[in-house]
């Protein structure tokens, strides 16, 4: 399972599965995809 955080805008900031692995996501002002970031797994 997978748990989904969005801004206002619907847009995904984070995605957190069940082992609690993380991928943030960062927009620019015009909306598209400025950075991916993954927590180091363990």
């Amino acid at each position: 399972m997978i748990e989904t955080e969005r801004d206002n805008y619907g847009r995904v900031l984070l995605e957190t599965d069940a082992l609690g692995r993380e991928i943030r996501y960062t927009y620019t002002l015009e909306g598209q995809i400025n950075s991916i970031t993954k927590n180091k797994y363990t």
